[in-house]
C-alpha cells in the first residue's frame, strides 16, 4: 500500500502479533530512501482485565461492608436503638449493588461505555449506602468504571 504523505510516497504493511492474548499490529513503513520504520499500533479490542480485577475486589469489599453495617444495624435492634432497622435495609442495599458491579464488571467487552457508567453509578450508591463501610469498595468500583471509560 502507497500512501503520500507531505509530498513523499511511503510504502506500508501491517503485522498482527499476539502477545498473552493481545493482539498489537505493526505497522512497518519503507520511504523512498528505502529506510525501514516499524510502528506500533495498538488493536482495536482491549484486555479489560483491570477493570475486571478492581470491579470483583471492590464488589467482594462492598459485600463484607453491607454484612458489617447489618451487624451494626442488628446489635443496634438487639439495643433497641432508633434507625437501626435501616441500617440494616441499607446493608443489603449496598450488598445487591456490589453483586451489581462484580456482573457489570464482567460484562465489561459487551459494551464498555454503559457498563462503565453503571460500575460507577454502583460505587457511588455503594458510599452514599453504607457510608464509612463503602469508601473503600466504592472507591475501587468507581476506579474500574473510569477504566472502562477510556478507548
Amino acid at each position: 500500500m502507497a500512501t503520500i504523505l507531505s509530498g513523499e510516497i511511503f510504502t506500508s504493511t501491517y503485522h498482527n502479533q499476539t502477545f498473552g492474548g493481545i493482539t498489537m499490529a505493526k505497522q512497518t513503513i519503507i520511504d523512498e530512501n528505502g529506510q525501514k520504520y516499524v510502528k506500533q499500533v495498538a488493536d482495536a479490542n482491549r484486555s479489560r482485565t483491570a477493570e475486571l480485577v478492581l470491579g470483583i475486589i471492590g464488589g467482594i469489599f462492598g459485600m463484607i461492608g453491607g454484612v458489617l453495617a447489618m451487624t451494626i444495624g442488628s446489635i443496634g435492634s438487639a439495643l433497641s436503638a432508633s434507625g437501626s432497622g435501616t441500617i440494616m435495609n441499607l446493608g443489603w442495599g449496598c450488598i445487591g449493588v456490589s453483586v451489581l458491579a462484580i456482573i457489570l464488571s464482567a460484562m465489561i467487552n459487551k459494551n464498555h461505555k454503559v457498563m462503565g457508567w453503571l460500575i460507577i453509578l454502583c460505587g457511588v450508591l455503594n458510599i452514599v449506602f453504607v457510608s464509612y463501610f463503602g469508601i473503600l469498595s466504592g472507591l475501587l468500583i468507581i476506579i474500574a468504571g473510569g477504566l472502562a471509560l477510556r478507548k
